[in-house]
């Protein structure tokens, strides 16, 4: 934009104040007809601190008085600042600019006049005020600019003490919200704050504590996001502990219905782990895993192995790591001629896993070792395009070749 080439520097460093004319802001300034017109149209005839705005601007700028109203009309921010804050920013500009030029980048660029001091914006002083350390305020500051342009603080003011007293957050939780979502500054108090907190207040959510583990929680839409999201966990994937599954995996409520959740719930039925709903309950992180990535190739997994026995697979089996637990374990276990148990490729710790089979814990750990070296130089063949289920890298080797369960594919 014209105005980050112009300035070397985005944000306006501290300047020392400059005492603008003294204004008796109990009366307004004078000023003329057209003006009188103009503020007329913007509500702000009677209001003092629009008038001396105009009249300080006009004074600087030396422009006609149709050229100021066409600049202000497109910053009528500009019109809620005293000249205390305007003349820092006019000083500014000029003495980058040079004076002859300031009128003319200004109606070029009138959101300019918006732009406070480094660390002087109502925003940032709000953001002190209520605990938040420096760093999330110039984390927040800098990643979304536009904060730094509100010419007040009182609706921020508000903001703040609602996520405070009506969410809960601490004010390290309330530093690390707006550190990781500045966007939550410019949400509305009461078309999306209110209304959703007490929503997920209502459901028995702890919303300090899945504000804290999901920052963009606030920002999903209550009525087209977060009601059907919650509709089809309570009625097609029969959790009853919405609080407390919301509370751990708030997560949950960001992921699409259709093309995420729906296919898992469906998948996990087939795998006919019964009563679902319950079974989710205890354990609800195993619908933040991927379908294809995670559930898919664990159940295929234990199935080859001969594990998948019905009734007997649960959430916490199908959430251990593939790759450096289940595949190991099996394949240790089949070097062995062990049979291990579901539990035991899953959820055992290594020294429970080898009491379990019969086998010493330091022969499992050295065979691990091998193991993983062997994972990491194995190439990865990963094509989008081939049939699902079709395995490229065992159709390329030998068929005698020994080491083929190392060179395929894993993930």
């Amino acid at each position: 934009m014209l105005l980050l080439l112009l300035l070397p520097h985005p944000r306006l460093p501290s300047l020392p104040p400059r005492a603008p004319p003294p204004l008796a802001l109990d009366r307004p300034p004078r000023v003329s007809a057209a003006a009188r017109r103009f503020l007329a149209t913007r509500d702000a005839a009677s209001s003092p601190r629009a008038a001396a705005a105009w009249q300080l601007l006009s004074s600087r700028l030396a422009l006609p008085d149709d050229s100021l109203a066409a600049l202000l009309a497109r910053a009528p921010a500009a019109l809620d600042l005293t000249p205390e804050q305007l003349l820092p920013t006019l000083d500014f500009l000029a003495s980058r600019l040079g004076t002859p030029r300031l009128a003319a980048f200004l109606a070029r660029q009138p959101h300019a006049l918006l732009l406070r001091p480094d660390g002087q914006s109502p925003v940032a002083q709000q953001l002190r005020a209520h605990g938040l350390p420096e760093a999330a305020v110039r984390k927040a500051t800098r990643a979304f600019p536009a904060a730094t342009r509100l010419a007040s603080g009182s609706r921020l003011a508000l903001l703040l003490a609602f996520l405070q007293r009506e969410a809960r957050l601490s004010p390290p939780q309330l530093g690390r919200l707006v550190a990781a979502y500045p966007q939550l500054l410019g949400l509305s108090l009461e078309a999306n704050l209110r209304p959703t907190v007490a929503y997920l207040a209502s459901l028995g959510v702890d919303v300090g504590r899945a504000v804290d583990a999901h920052p963009a929680l606030l920002s999903l839409n209550l009525e087209r996001k977060i009601k059907p999201t919650v509709d089809f966990l309570a009625r097609e994937a029969g959790l009853t502990s919405l609080g407390r599954v919301l509370s751990l995996q708030p997560a949950l409520l960001s992921l699409s219905v259709q093309s995420n959740l729906r296919p898992k719930v469906a998948f996990l039925r087939e795998l006919r782990i019964e009563p679902l709903g319950p079974q989710l309950d205890a354990y609800p992180a195993l619908l933040s895993l991927s379908l294809e990535a995670n559930l898919r190739p664990t159940a295929a997994a234990y199935a080859e192995a001969g594990l998948l026995a019905a009734g007997k697979l649960r959430p916490r089996h199908l959430a251990a790591s593939l790759s450096s637990r289940v595949r190991p374990r099996l394949a240790f276990a089949k070097a062995k001629g062990r049979t291990p148990t579901l539990g035991g490729v899953s959820t055992m710790t290594d020294a429970a896993f080898c009491k379990q089979i019969g086998e010493d814990p330091a022969a499992y750990a050295r065979f691990y070792a091998a193991w993983r070296r062997d994972d990491a130089l194995a190439p990865k063949l990963n094509i989008s395009w081939l049939p699902e289920g079709m395995d490229l890298a065992s159709l390329l080797l030998d068929d005698d070749d020994d080491d083929d369960d190392s060179q395929s594919p894993r993930r």
